[in-house]
């Protein structure tokens, strides 16, 4: 089903991340399901950002320079996610994500360790399935054993033996910078911060905390995890604070849920902000 005749996704993942689609790809995607706007926003990277700015312009589709920062809330030990949209000067955002990306990487290779014994593949198999991305992730290893025929999908029985954070027999924990820092890192490069899809970690207390300290530029109202009761909730919360309600499909191809590109949308509204903020930058 083709997009509204206005519709912009801002959360979309490459194979720069945890995606399984490149850069270009998820560009046509967006075209052929009649997206205005994009913005590909890969977990703790702007590895793709300027490709996709430059094919963006090519096939007409207007591209928002984005990331996610993987963060956590040090009160309640659960992740967070916050989209940084618009950094003029990435390197505060890459200082903080180094680190993680570093944490990630060390510790997926010590899971795929453990799988190429369990499994007797070769390490070399495993590692080969993280490509281009800045780190190696559950999902490639699971790529690997679906190629290698242990399992046919990327999050059952062997995904959750494996990884669970309940005694997961590859799990691997990574370090995370605090929520805040992360915010902080997006202010001080020039860009937007975003708390991404507040439901999918029960951020909710969290949210009203960032809010009160005025440490947000806008929420992502509108994604597949968000419960439907509490978007009323979030839309009124950023009219109240004059908020950015940003909109996105979360899109990971075959490495994440089942959802195309334009499956949650931002308004022509906040993509007109978004778009002032970047041509005074």
């Amino acid at each position: 089903m083709p997009a509204e005749p206005f519709a912009a996704d801002l959360h979309n993942h490459t194979q720069y991340s945890d995606g399984s689609c490149t850069v270009s790809e998820v560009l046509e995607l967006a075209k052929a399901r009649g997206l205005s706007a994009v913005s590909i926003t890969d977990h703790d990277t702007f590895a793709g950002v300027a490709e996709a700015v430059a094919l963006g312009k090519a096939a007409g589709v207007e591209v928002i320079p984005g990331i996610e920062i993987s963060s956590r809330d040090p009160e309640t030990g659960r992740k967070v996610h916050i989209l940084g949209y618009l950094c003029r000067d990435p390197e505060p955002v890459e200082r903080i994500c180094r680190k993680t990306l570093r944490s990630r990487n060390e510790g997926s290779v010590r899971s795929a360790q453990v799988i190429s014994e369990i499994y007797h593949l070769p390490l070399s198999f495993l590692l080969a399935r993280r490509g281009c991305s800045t780190s190696l992730y559950k999902q490639h290893l699971m790529q690997a054993l679906m190629d290698a025929g242990v399992t046919n999908e990327m999050f059952g029985e062997v995904f959750h033996r494996l990884f669970s954070s309940k005694g997961g027999l590859a799990f691997s924990k990574t370090e995370y910078p605090d929520a805040k820092d992360a915010i902080d890192a997006v202010h001080e490069a020039g860009g937007l911060a975003v708390l991404a899809h507040p439901n999918a970690y029960h951020s909710e207390d969290l949210l009203n905390e960032l809010v009160r300290l005025k440490k947000l530029d806008g929420i992502e109202v509108y994604h597949p995890r968000n419960l439907p009761e509490y978007i009323p909730l979030f839309e009124e919360m950023c009219r109240e604070h004059n908020l950015l309600m940003t909109g996105g499909s979360d899109f990971h191809g075959s490495y994440g849920r089942p959802v195309l590109p334009g499956t949650c949308s931002a308004s022509k509204q906040t993509i007109d902000k978004l778009l002032s903020h970047m041509a005074v930058l």
